[in-house]
C-alpha cells in the first residue's frame, strides 16, 4: 500500500513539473529574426551640412523587432557613393594599398538607438572614400547613411537615408619618416647648396624598421662612396638656417654646434651610415642650439662585391620617368638616382638600369628593391623618388 502511495506521489510531482515547464514556455517571449529596421530621416536632411563648421550630426533609429528588448549594438555607416561593399577597415587589409573603400563606420559602437557623430569624423569618412585632390573638393556631396545592428553573432542593416554635406580636404597620409640629410663637399655636386636632389640627399628608411606615427622618428641608413679629401655634415632641413646639424668626426659627433668640423672618412671608399633619429631628435629637443655629443650615428667602412657603375636609371611601368644621377662631384662615384614624378592614379612601377637590369619590391612608400623583384604598388600624388643601386633602398617622398 505504501509503495502505491509513493508511486502516485511521484506521478503527481512529474505532472506538476511538466505543467510548470509548459507555463514557462507560454510566458517566455519568442525570439524573432528581423531582416531590417528603421533609421529615421534626420531633421537636417533637407539642408547642406557644412562639415567644416558643424559640431555633431544626430541620428536615431528604432530597435529591430527581436521580440523583446535585446541588448544589440549599433554602428552607423557612411557611403558617398551609396555603395556598402568595401569598408575602410577592409581596405586596410590590402597590403598593396590600392583598394579604395566605398564606406566607413563612424561614431563607434553604441548600445542605444541614437548617436551624435562628429562632423569631423564624417568629413574624414567622405575623404577616405572619395580621395579628392586638394583642389577638387566639391561644394556639396550626397552621402548615404545606414545603421548596422549586431546581436547574437548576426548583423542586420537599416534602410538607407541620404544627407547632403559640404566636405573639405583632409590629408589622409600617414606621418612621413623624419628625414635627415647629408650635405657637403663629398655629397651631390659638392657645392654645399641647400637644394634637395642637388646638394642634399635624404638618408633612406630601413626595411623592417618602424617609424613613429607622430614624430616620424626611427632608424635610417645610407651607403655610398666617400672621398677622404672632402667632408660632409648632417642637416635636418634645407630651410632651418642650420639650426639642427651634426658635424665632428667619424666616431664623435657634435649636435647643433655650428663650429664643429666637417666629417671626413679616413680613406676613399664605400661607407655605411646608420642614423637613429629617435635618439638624435630627443637630444636636439633637450638642448636645442647647444653643443651636444650625439650617440645616434655610426659610420663604418664596408666592402662591397660586384659593384656596377650604371650610366642611367629609369622608372618604368604605370609611372615613367628618367632619373638623374645625384653624385656629380669630381672624383665621386654615383649610385643614387633621383626624379620628381606626379602619379595620376594608383598603379605599379619598377626601376630599370641602362643594361636592362630591373629592380622592384611591393613596398610603398619605401623599401628595398631586389634585382628582378616585384613591381612597387604606388599611390597617386607627387613624389621625389630616390633609389640607391648599391643597397636597393628607395623612397617616395610626398611633395605638398
Amino acid at each position: 500500500m505504501k509503495n502505491i502511495i509513493k508511486t502516485s506521489a511521484l506521478l503527481l510531482c512529474s505532472l506538476a513539473v511538466l505543467a510548470s515547464c509548459s507555463d514557462d514556455r507560454d510566458n517566455n517571449p519568442t525570439l524573432e529574426e528581423p531582416t531590417t529596421f528603421k533609421l529615421n530621416t534626420p531633421a537636417f536632411a533637407n539642408n547642406t551640412v557644412d562639415l567644416a563648421t558643424a559640431n555633431t550630426l544626430h541620428f536615431s533609429w528604432s530597435q529591430p523587432a527581436y521580440g523583446y528588448p535585446a541588448a544589440a549594438e549599433y554602428e552607423l555607416q557612411f557611403s558617398p557613393t551609396n555603395n556598402f561593399k568595401v569598408s575602410y577597415d577592409q581596405s586596410l587589409d590590402d597590403e598593396t594599398g590600392t583598394t579604395v573603400p566605398t564606406y566607413d563606420n563612424v561614431g563607434g559602437v553604441q548600445p542605444n538607438c541614437s548617436n551624435d557623430v562628429s562632423a569631423a569624423d564624417v568629413a574624414k569618412a567622405v575623404m577616405r572614400c572619395m580621395q579628392y585632390a586638394k583642389d577638387k573638393v566639391p561644394a556639396s556631396q550626397d552621402v548615404s547613411v545606414r545603421c548596422a545592428s549586431i546581436y547574437a553573432n548576426d548583423t542586420i542593416y537599416s534602410n538607407t537615408v541620404t544627407i547632403k554635406v559640404a566636405p573639405y580636404y583632409i590629408s589622409l597620409r600617414t606621418k612621413e619618416p623624419n628625414y635627415w640629410y647629408l650635405i657637403g663637399g663629398a655629397i651631390g655636386d659638392g657645392g654645399w647648396g641647400a637644394t634637395i636632389g642637388q646638394g642634399m640627399i635624404p638618408l633612406y628608411p630601413v626595411t623592417g624598421q618602424k617609424y613613429d606615427s607622430t614624430t616620424g622618428d626611427g632608424v635610417f641608413s645610407y651607403t655610398g662612396y666617400f672621398q677622404a679629401s672632402t667632408g660632409f655634415k648632417f642637416r635636418h632641413s634645407a630651410t632651418d638656417n642650420w639650426d639642427e646639424q651634426i658635424g665632428g668626426t667619424t666616431t664623435k659627433f657634435d649636435l647643433n654646434n655650428g663650429g664643429s668640423s666637417d666629417i671626413k672618412v679616413p680613406a676613399d671608399g664605400f661607407y655605411k651610415i646608420t642614423f637613429n633619429s629617435t635618439t638624435v631628435s630627443s637630444e636636439s629637443n633637450a638642448g636645442a642650439n647647444k653643443n651636444t655629443t650625439t650617440t645616434g650615428v655610426t659610420i663604418e667602412e664596408v666592402t662591397l662585391s660586384n659593384v656596377k657603375d650604371y650610366t642611367s636609371m629609369k622608372i618604368e611601368g604605370d609611372v615613367k620617368a628618367d632619373m638623374k644621377a645625384f653624385t656629380t662631384v669630381k672624383g665621386g662615384k654615383n649610385h643614387d638616382w633621383v626624379a620628381t614624378v606626379t602619379i595620376a592614379a594608383n598603379g605599379t612601377c619598377h626601376f630599370v638600369a641602362n643594361d636592362g637590369t630591373t629592380f622592384g619590391s611591393s613596398d610603398f612608400t619605401h623599401g628595398t628593391a631586389l634585382v628582378g623583384g616585384k613591381d612597387i604598388k604606388v599611390k597617386a600624388g607627387t613624389y621625389q623618388v630616390w633609389f640607391n643601386d648599391l643597397t636597393g633602398q628607395y623612397n617616395f617622398i610626398y611633395q605638398e
